[in-house]
């Protein structure tokens, strides 16, 4: 919640479970509500579907949901640019290393891409989607499992394809050059 409100884009919810007899739907909604996300169903503006995605039920209503938040919203992307996405969730895989969940906002990310996220350079060894399949590419608001990182990067990171490794460690250096200034006008 806190990273969509940071970054400030739309939130839509999917209530996922509601198969099980021990769903309450009222009270997801109620604790959403606390954090400020109010149903639009209450009076807010927070699209939730609810859904079960182990029996299908719902997937069909949380996909026009989609559709409809994407239209009104004018949500477009170039995938014709070198990519861009963030990173939703990251993890130390004891067999693939770092790896990170990042959607994918401009571009297209393909496997042997050179990027760079936080400080750190990094080169697309693997592209995954969520069942796991193994992809060549992702593109516009595709999210993947990928691998290639240093370290472990924080989740709401920017992650940004560049051309070479050149140009990578180049942006590195501004971006440090620029934190340092920063911190030293604090220092004075």
């Amino acid at each position: 919640i806190a990273h969509a409100k940071n970054a400030n884009v739309s939130i839509l919810v999917a209530i996922n479970k509601i198969d099980k007899k021990e769903a309450n739907v009222y009270k997801v909604k109620s604790e959403l509500a606390e954090h400020g996300l109010v149903a639009t169903d209450w009076g807010g503006d927070i699209e939730m579907v609810e859904v079960s995605a182990k029996n299908k039920i719902n997937l069909d209503n949380l996909i026009d949901t989609i559709i409809l938040m994407s239209d009104i919203l004018e949500l477009k992307g170039n995938p014709d640019l070198p990519a861009q996405g963030i990173v939703l969730e990251s993890k130390l895989d004891p067999n693939l290393g770092p790896t990170a969940t990042v959607i994918v906002k401009e571009g297209t990310l393909e496997i042997g891409n050179i990027f760079i996220v936080e400080n750190n350079i990094g080169k697309v060894r693997s592209i995954a989607n969520y069942l796991g399949k193994k992809l060549k590419s992702a593109t516009l608001s595709d999210a993947v499992e990928i691998t290639g990182f240093d370290k472990v990067p924080e989740g709401g990171s920017i992650l940004k394809v560049v051309k070479d490794d050149k140009i990578a460690k180049k942006l590195i250096s501004e971006n440090a050059s620029i934190r340092d200034t920063s911190l030293d006008s604090y220092s004075n």
